[in-house]
């Protein structure tokens, strides 16, 4: 974060006091939204109760080009504004909220940073540009940048072993050599943090990240990290491996019995609307269950997910 915003808005912010909201303090909407995650900065010597005195700092990974990624965004910092009138009703100010956007694809990001991009209409008219609600996404593209590059940044901005860790490993998350550089990372996190990490939390969260994220990242290599890092580390990994390896296996069956599901409601009902369509791609294993039991008697499709 700090090596992304602009230099004079980092000098008067107090990255020391800077919380990550809890869950329970985002909007529900905004949570459906699954943004990866929304920051609090203070200003330098106010607190948080001054008014104004912060911003929200909004950041959202990218891995596909969204065209519409602005519009995403506005929805974004529209629910993050009413979740805190709702939380400071008396409040008549509000907070900023910094839209940015991480982007590690290996083509360059070429949709619009705003709104109004994908709004040819407002060419023709322009006397209407300042009705028309908007948002600029701070960009960071991570396929523009060279190891060179993010290696100065590092530097530049003090991030230490784990924020090196954290940029090369969104930049190459996706690679097909990710499994070797999978070890040195995890190596790296663990000697970084061996003194004042002692149950291993910032290498679970990395491990579990790249699982998450890469497809690339095997079992095999969850198990050869147990080999180059600390002792206590074997036995962290090997049970994030089991883990991860159930999770992978149930996370299969669901996939399969969605996409049945699925097949079938195009076969009686030639068309699935898009209610449908968003509760079968978020429905778990018994609700699929039971709605393929519906799948013979149900008159809808709204019926078959009801």
């Amino acid at each position: 974060m700090v090596s992304i915003l602009p230099a004079s808005a980092v000098a008067r912010l107090d990255f020391e006091r800077l919380t990550v909201r809890a869950e329970r303090e985002v909007d529900e909407a905004l949570r459906a939204f699954e943004t990866d995650l929304l920051a609090l900065v203070t200003l330098v010597e106010t607190s948080e109760e001054a008014s104004g005195a912060f911003i929200y700092v909004l950041v959202e990974h990218q891995s596909t080009r969204d065209p519409f990624m602005a519009l995403r965004a506005l929805t974004y910092v529209g629910q993050v504004w009413q979740a805190w009138h709702r939380d400071h009703p008396k409040a008549r100010t509000l907070p900023l909220v910094v839209p940015i956007v991480v982007y590690n694809c290996e083509r360059p990001w070429t949709a619009s940073l705003t709104v109004h991009g994908p709004l040819p209409t407002l060419s023709e008219l322009p006397e209407l540009r300042a009705f028309v609600p908007n948002v600029t996404l701070l960009l960071d593209d991570l396929s523009r940048q060279s190891d060179d590059d993010l290696r100065q940044r590092v530097m530049a901005s003090a991030m230490g072993p784990i924020g090196a860790v954290a940029l090369e490993a969104l930049k190459h998350v996706q690679d097909a050599e990710v499994d070797a550089r999978a070890i040195d990372w995890v190596l790296r996190v663990s000697r970084a943090t061996a003194d004042n990490d002692p149950d291993l939390r910032a290498v679970v969260r990395l491990l579990h990240s790249l699982f998450d994220a890469s497809s690339g990242i095997s079992a095999e290599t969850l198990k050869a990290t147990a080999s180059v890092g600390p002792e206590r580390m074997e036995e962290t990994v090997m049970t994030l491996a089991r883990q991860w390896i159930a999770e992978g296996e149930a996370k299969g069956r669901v996939e399969g019995e969605r996409a049945l599901l699925r097949a079938l409601i195009v076969h009686k009902f030639g068309v699935i609307p898009r209610s449908v369509k968003t509760a079968l791609e978020t429905a778990d294993e018994p609700s699929l269950s039971v709605w393929a039991s519906r799948i013979f008697s149900a008159p809808s499709a709204e019926e078959v997910v009801a």
